[in-house]
């Protein structure tokens, strides 16, 4: 069988460099469609959205933000004041955005730092921590954590930071593997007296946790946690009050997608953005909300959004946790439904509020909707009401 990466044995020793690249693409297309089928898996299967405790979404666009910050990666909300970043090879320059317009309203620099790739911000009552480890060709070996105490930033438009310098364990291959390996990271939670570095996965739907001390130094860490995810996570952020973490990024295909995680129970949902599906940065604002951005893509502005949680509706008493499930997650053509007890219909909801299907029949058939979210309200034998929001996404 031909083999890409060697040359054709004829009588010239030529490579034929477009059948190589061809071949190239069909593995790489192969490699894709595997990871793809992957992600439906995931999406579709029990490891998400079993709570009975049904999660509504909504989000809302607030506005475009100016070019000053179209490649915001971190984000941070602190005393009524986003705080934002640019990616890889900005300057090394802390924006304050108001939250309602998205006008940059104050800039720190970082004196003694440089944006090789900062990719999320994180804090704790002393500190604001700047996560320098975008990692894209995995070939780094100055990955670092800055940290800038909040009475400098607070006070001062230029300030010096902290290093934390940490190395992966695991890693032995500096070479030059262009989205082609694990060692990437765009996510960072202050938990307790612990960083948490949530990395972006290349090869594999897998994220892994490292952790780090908070104090400035050089550590090398090795993940101590691993779990599923529906694609490559951008940003992370931790609400300790209510021991939830928000997750964003998106998937092979473009999709952004929010992963909400309270008391171990993970939801996932699919935002519908306007314009750029490239979400880049995450931060709870309060216990029921969150403000997201987009980073501009060509000539797609950058956007920020505000993320509304309700976790009040759909709560069933009386029944299991696991005693009712909805899949596939997102759907296309139909929704099948599993629960302990018989159930009488079956009514979806659209992003209005109005009634837009009505069934007795499951599974559901959804061919005539189009995609977008809506909620599905169950109506069981015995009376009760089981309420969830569900997905119809068709590429």
């Amino acid at each position: 069988m031909f083999d890409p990466g060697r040359p054709r044995e004829t009588r010239t020793q030529r490579i034929d460099l477009p059948k190589v690249a061809c071949y190239q693409l069909i593995i790489l297309l192969l490699q894709q469609l595997f990871r793809c089928l992957v992600v439906i898996f995931l999406l579709c299967g029990p490891s998400y959205n079993n709570s009975l405790l049904a999660q509504v979404y909504q989000l809302d666009t607030i506005t475009e933000l100016p070019e000053t910050v179209r490649e915001t990666s971190g984000l941070l909300f602190r005393n009524g004041v986003l705080i934002t970043h640019n990616d890889s090879g900005g300057e090394p320059v802390l924006y304050a955005l108001d939250t309602l317009t998205g006008d940059v309203t104050r800039e720190v620099r970082i004196t003694n730092a440089s944006n090789v790739d900062w990719e999320d911000l994180a804090a704790d009552a002393n500190y604001l921590y700047i996560g320098d480890f975008g990692n894209n060709v995995g070939n780094r070996t100055d990955l670092r954590i800055y940290r800038v105490p909040w009475s400098l930033y607070e006070t001062q438009d230029t300030v010096l930071a902290d290093t934390i310098a940490f190395a992966y364990a695991e890693q032995t291959d500096f070479s030059d593997q262009y989205l082609q390996h694990r060692f990437d990271a765009e996510a960072l939670i202050v938990v307790n007296d612990s960083l948490h570095l949530h990395t972006k996965n290349w090869i594999a739907d897998t994220s892994y946790r490292y952790q780090l001390p908070i104090t400035p130094g050089s550590y090398t860490v090795t993940a101590d946690l691993s779990w599923q995810v529906p694609g490559l996570i951008t940003a992370s952020s931790w609400s300790a009050n209510e021991a939830a973490l928000l997750q964003t990024g998106y998937n092979i295909l473009g999709q952004a997608f929010v992963l909400d995680e309270v008391d171990g129970v993970r939801n996932v949902w699919l935002p519908p953005l306007q314009g750029s599906q490239k979400v880049e940065a995450i931060a709870w604002s309060s216990p029921s909300s969150a403000f997201l951005t987009t980073e501009a893509t060509g000539t797609l502005p950058a956007r920020l959004y505000r993320l509304t949680i309700d976790r009040t509706v759909g709560t069933v008493e009386g029944l299991t946790e696991l005693s009712w499930r909805v899949y596939p997650q997102p759907a296309s053509t139909w929704l099948r439904v599993e629960a302990t007890e018989p159930m009488v219909d079956y009514t979806l909801y659209d992003a209005t509020g109005r009634q837009v299907l009505r069934t007795r029949t499951n599974p559901v058939d959804i061919s005539v909707l189009s995609s977008g979210h809506y909620v599905l309200l169950v109506r069981t034998k015995t009376g009760q009401q089981l309420q969830r929001q569900v997905a119809i996404f068709r590429p």
